[in-house]
């Protein structure tokens, strides 16, 4: 596709080029209505796809193509005007006058030849500009797909990023939905520590209780040992003494 763009730019070049030389041919003409269709016919190659696409380049390559064309248009000029005149004197001259009209012909022999080199000159510098212009459109294709590569290297670098946001986020809701888990089973842990805690104060509590009471009971158990000692003694001894036997267990019953 390049190439083929390439090759349509090279000749609306070369009719652009051709319309200038025509241009400036029919430019001492006065010819209005010449004129007007080359006017017409640069305005129609202008608007092409191919060169609308470089119309700073042309614009630059056109002004700096201009006072070469010019000097071509009048090289041409002169050079027509001195062949014209070369033929007339041919034609009027008389032999007597051979070694003048010789004389003068080649004095416009060499103005010939030297309007033909500064032609040829021109030429070598007009197409110069080509070259470089040609040269510019390829760099300027180049320059396009180096942006195209960018573009796609960027659009794929964003495509990542955004990826990796995506996952970023998700990543994150995990960690703060764990988080949250998390802080709920330390409060519930929290919460049975708590009351384990106040248990183990009840506990604590009751078995301060229990230790008094079995403190009391034995108490109370090494005292029944002793009144029953007592009362074994008292009834080996006096063996009728049942009234104060029951006297005694009175007395216990009513401190238990």
């Amino acid at each position: 596709k390049a190439k083929n763009v390439n090759k349509t730019a090279e000749k609306v070049r070369i009719i652009k080029y051709l319309l200038g030389e025509l241009k400036a041919l029919v430019a001492e003409q006065e010819d209005s209505e010449i004129q007007r269709l080359i006017t017409e016919m640069e305005a129609c190659i202008s608007v092409l796809p191919t060169v609308s696409g470089n119309t700073d380049i042309q614009v630059e390559i056109a002004l700096a193509m201009q006072p070469l064309r010019s000097e071509n248009a009048q090289l041409r000029r002169q050079l027509r005007i001195l062949n014209q005149q070369l033929r007339e004197q041919q034609k009027t001259h008389k032999p007597s006058g051979a070694v003048d009209c010789n004389l003068e012909l080649f004095s416009l022999q060499s103005l010939n030849m030297s309007l033909q080199n500064q032609l040829e000159e021109s030429l070598k510098s007009q197409e110069l500009l080509q070259s470089k212009n040609e040269e510019l459109l390829k760099v300027i294709e180049n320059q396009k797909d180096e942006n195209k590569k960018f573009t796609s290297i960027f659009k794929d670098k964003d495509q990542t990023i955004l990826e990796n946001k995506q996952q970023y986020d998700i990543e994150i809701t995990r960690i703060k939905i764990e988080l949250e888990e998390a802080l709920v089973n330390v409060k519930s842990s929290q919460f049975k520590l708590e009351t384990a805690e106040k248990e183990n104060q009840i506990l604590g509590i009751t078995l301060r209780q229990r230790d008094a009471e079995v403190t009391r009971l034995r108490e109370l158990t090494r005292l029944f040992k002793t009144v029953d000692l007592n009362v074994l003694q008292s009834l080996t001894q006096k063996p009728n003494t049942v009234h104060e036997l029951q006297k005694s267990r009175t007395a216990l019953n009513k401190e238990e």
